[in-house]
């Protein structure tokens, strides 16, 4: 896969989850009490793992050469190994909570 291909579907994996994080976001505000409290808890992590993956992605879109394959693979571990993981639970585990 070319640079400009793997940036397009990295930039799609980091859409999607603005857009899921947004929607639990939007469900968080007609919440109360301590289950909006422990959504937010959630949220604020889920946020802090897109911040991350965000720093990888802008690292990958300024790589070239041999910083390029560096950063890729810092980017693909990132996204599909255990923060990826994380961020299914944490999505999940907002989702349990409404």
């Amino acid at each position: 896969m070319d640079k400009e291909q793997f940036l397009k579907e990295a930039q799609e994996k980091i859409s999607v989850l603005t857009e899921k994080i947004n929607s639990l976001t939007k469900e968080l505000g007609l919440k109360t009490g301590d289950l909006k409290e422990k959504a937010q808890q959630e949220l604020n992590k889920l946020l802090a793992d897109k911040s991350s993956l965000t720093e990888k992605f802008e690292a990958l879109k300024n790589a070239s050469g041999d910083k390029w394959e560096e950063a890729k693979k810092a980017f693909t571990d990132l996204s599909s190994g255990s923060l990826s993981d994380g961020l299914k639970k944490g999505i999940d585990a907002v989702k349990n909570l409404f």
